[in-house]
Protein backbone atom coordinates (compact mmCIF):
# COMPACT_ATOMS: atom_id res chain seq x y z
CA UNK A 1 0.00 0.00 0.00
CA UNK A 2 1.34 3.46 -0.64
CA UNK A 3 2.45 5.60 1.82
CA UNK A 4 2.36 9.65 2.45
CA UNK A 5 3.70 11.74 0.20
CA UNK A 6 3.40 9.22 -2.97
CA UNK A 7 0.97 9.94 -6.16
CA UNK A 8 -1.88 7.94 -5.11
CA UNK A 9 -1.75 10.37 -1.66
CA UNK A 10 -1.18 13.78 -4.04
CA UNK A 11 -4.38 12.67 -5.93
CA UNK A 12 -6.63 12.52 -2.92
CA UNK A 13 -5.25 15.22 -1.61
CA UNK A 14 -5.60 17.33 -4.37
CA UNK A 15 -9.00 16.25 -5.66
CA UNK A 16 -7.83 13.79 -8.82
CA UNK A 17 -8.23 10.75 -7.24
CA UNK A 18 -11.07 9.65 -10.00
CA UNK A 19 -13.96 9.52 -7.57
CA UNK A 20 -15.87 12.23 -8.80
CA UNK A 21 -15.47 14.51 -5.90
CA UNK A 22 -12.70 17.26 -4.55
CA UNK A 23 -11.41 15.92 -1.18
CA UNK A 24 -9.78 18.30 1.53
CA UNK A 25 -6.83 17.54 3.21
CA UNK A 26 -8.35 15.14 5.57
CA UNK A 27 -9.83 12.91 2.21
CA UNK A 28 -13.31 14.42 3.38
CA UNK A 29 -15.58 14.93 0.22
CA UNK A 30 -16.26 18.36 0.05
CA UNK A 31 -20.17 17.68 0.09
CA UNK A 32 -19.49 16.27 3.63
CA UNK A 33 -17.64 19.25 4.88
CA UNK A 34 -19.33 20.98 8.17
CA UNK A 35 -21.03 24.15 6.44
CA UNK A 36 -20.93 23.65 2.51
CA UNK A 37 -24.32 21.27 2.40
CA UNK A 38 -26.85 23.02 0.17
CA UNK A 39 -29.72 23.08 2.69
CA UNK A 40 -27.51 25.05 4.63
CA UNK A 41 -26.13 27.54 1.37
CA UNK A 42 -30.48 27.64 0.38
CA UNK A 43 -30.39 28.74 4.23
CA UNK A 44 -28.01 31.88 4.19
CA UNK A 45 -29.79 32.53 0.39
CA UNK A 46 -32.85 33.19 1.82
CA UNK A 47 -31.05 34.99 4.77
CA UNK A 48 -29.65 37.41 2.46
CA UNK A 49 -32.30 37.63 0.35
CA UNK A 50 -34.63 38.34 2.99
CA UNK A 51 -32.63 41.16 4.50
CA UNK A 52 -31.80 42.42 1.33
CA UNK A 53 -35.67 42.31 0.16
CA UNK A 54 -36.52 44.40 3.51
CA UNK A 55 -33.64 46.62 2.88
CA UNK A 56 -35.26 46.74 -0.88
CA UNK A 57 -38.73 47.76 0.91
CA UNK A 58 -37.51 50.59 2.92
CA UNK A 59 -35.60 52.31 -0.04
CA UNK A 60 -38.61 52.37 -2.12
CA UNK A 61 -40.81 53.28 0.30
CA UNK A 62 -38.35 56.43 1.39
CA UNK A 63 -38.10 57.25 -2.20
CA UNK A 64 -41.72 56.96 -3.07
CA UNK A 65 -43.49 58.91 0.02
CA UNK A 66 -40.17 61.51 1.24
CA UNK A 67 -38.59 62.07 -2.48
CA UNK A 68 -41.30 62.20 -4.31
CA UNK A 69 -40.16 59.71 -6.62
CA UNK A 70 -42.94 58.17 -8.86
CA UNK A 71 -43.19 54.09 -7.88
CA UNK A 72 -41.78 52.36 -10.84
CA UNK A 73 -38.28 54.54 -10.95
CA UNK A 74 -38.41 53.88 -6.80
CA UNK A 75 -38.89 50.59 -7.07
CA UNK A 76 -35.98 50.10 -10.25
CA UNK A 77 -33.44 52.85 -7.90
CA UNK A 78 -33.81 50.89 -4.65
CA UNK A 79 -33.21 47.20 -6.63
CA UNK A 80 -30.34 49.11 -8.01
CA UNK A 81 -28.71 50.39 -4.65
CA UNK A 82 -29.89 46.61 -2.81
CA UNK A 83 -28.03 44.82 -6.14
CA UNK A 84 -24.66 44.98 -4.45
CA UNK A 85 -25.29 44.62 -0.82
CA UNK A 86 -27.23 41.09 -2.19
CA UNK A 87 -24.41 40.15 -4.51
CA UNK A 88 -21.45 40.65 -1.50
CA UNK A 89 -24.29 38.69 1.28
CA UNK A 90 -24.68 35.91 -1.23
CA UNK A 91 -21.12 35.90 -2.59
CA UNK A 92 -19.39 35.99 0.50
CA UNK A 93 -21.92 34.49 3.53
CA UNK A 94 -24.32 31.93 1.59
CA UNK A 95 -22.03 30.64 -1.45
CA UNK A 96 -18.61 31.66 0.34
CA UNK A 97 -17.27 31.74 -2.70
CA UNK A 98 -13.44 33.32 -3.55
CA UNK A 99 -14.32 33.42 -7.38
CA UNK A 100 -13.41 36.36 -9.97
CA UNK A 101 -15.61 38.83 -9.56
CA UNK A 102 -15.25 39.65 -13.34
CA UNK A 103 -16.87 36.21 -13.84
CA UNK A 104 -19.16 36.26 -11.06
CA UNK A 105 -20.68 39.51 -10.92
CA UNK A 106 -21.40 39.73 -14.84
CA UNK A 107 -23.43 36.34 -14.01
CA UNK A 108 -24.52 37.34 -11.01
CA UNK A 109 -26.58 40.73 -12.67
CA UNK A 110 -27.39 38.43 -15.71
CA UNK A 111 -29.23 35.89 -12.82
CA UNK A 112 -31.00 38.89 -11.73
CA UNK A 113 -32.29 40.45 -14.54
CA UNK A 114 -33.81 37.05 -15.80
CA UNK A 115 -35.26 36.25 -12.30
CA UNK A 116 -36.85 40.01 -12.77
CA UNK A 117 -38.38 38.92 -15.88
CA UNK A 118 -39.23 35.22 -15.33
CA UNK A 119 -41.39 36.51 -12.33
CA UNK A 120 -43.20 38.35 -14.50
CA UNK A 121 -44.00 35.89 -17.02
CA UNK A 122 -44.45 33.73 -13.99
CA UNK A 123 -47.01 35.86 -12.46
CA UNK A 124 -48.79 36.98 -15.37
CA UNK A 125 -49.24 33.39 -17.00
CA UNK A 126 -50.55 32.49 -13.47
CA UNK A 127 -53.26 34.92 -13.76
CA UNK A 128 -53.51 35.21 -17.40
CA UNK A 129 -53.53 31.93 -18.71
CA UNK A 130 -54.28 29.93 -15.38
CA UNK A 131 -56.61 32.05 -14.54
CA UNK A 132 -55.06 31.97 -11.09
CA UNK A 133 -56.74 33.95 -8.17
CA UNK A 134 -53.96 37.38 -7.27
CA UNK A 135 -52.76 35.90 -3.86
CA UNK A 136 -52.50 32.38 -4.97
CA UNK A 137 -49.93 33.73 -8.29
CA UNK A 138 -47.90 35.77 -6.04
CA UNK A 139 -47.30 33.25 -3.87
CA UNK A 140 -46.57 31.06 -6.83
CA UNK A 141 -43.58 33.42 -8.23
CA UNK A 142 -42.55 34.42 -4.95
CA UNK A 143 -41.61 31.01 -4.40
CA UNK A 144 -40.95 29.58 -7.69
CA UNK A 145 -38.43 32.99 -8.66
CA UNK A 146 -35.93 32.11 -5.29
CA UNK A 147 -35.76 28.35 -6.07
CA UNK A 148 -34.69 28.70 -9.73
CA UNK A 149 -32.28 31.78 -8.96
CA UNK A 150 -30.63 29.94 -6.54
CA UNK A 151 -29.88 26.82 -8.58
CA UNK A 152 -28.16 29.54 -10.84
CA UNK A 153 -26.09 30.96 -8.34
CA UNK A 154 -25.39 27.89 -6.60
CA UNK A 155 -24.52 25.69 -10.09
CA UNK A 156 -23.23 28.96 -12.52
CA UNK A 157 -22.19 32.05 -10.80
CA UNK A 158 -20.69 31.29 -7.52
CA UNK A 159 -18.00 28.47 -8.47
CA UNK A 160 -15.14 29.87 -6.33
CA UNK A 161 -16.35 28.01 -3.46
CA UNK A 162 -14.69 25.37 -1.58
CA UNK A 163 -15.00 21.64 -2.78
CA UNK A 164 -17.15 22.88 -5.89
CA UNK A 165 -14.74 20.98 -8.36
CA UNK A 166 -14.55 24.23 -10.59
CA UNK A 167 -11.84 27.23 -9.65
CA UNK A 168 -11.82 30.34 -11.31
CA UNK A 169 -10.56 32.06 -8.11
CA UNK A 170 -6.75 31.93 -9.60
CA UNK A 171 -4.74 34.71 -10.73
CA UNK A 172 -6.85 38.00 -11.40
CA UNK A 173 -8.83 37.59 -8.04
CA UNK A 174 -10.46 41.19 -8.73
Amino acid sequence: MPGPGTILDQQVVSGRSGRGFDHDRTGVPAHGRRGDHIALRFLRFGLIGGTTGILYAAVAYLLISAAGVVPWLASALAYGAVLPVNYFGQRLFAFRSSGRHRIEAPRFVLVHLCSLAGNALILQGCVSILHLDVPLAVGISTVATPVVAFAFLNFWVFLGRAGHGKDNSKAGHQ
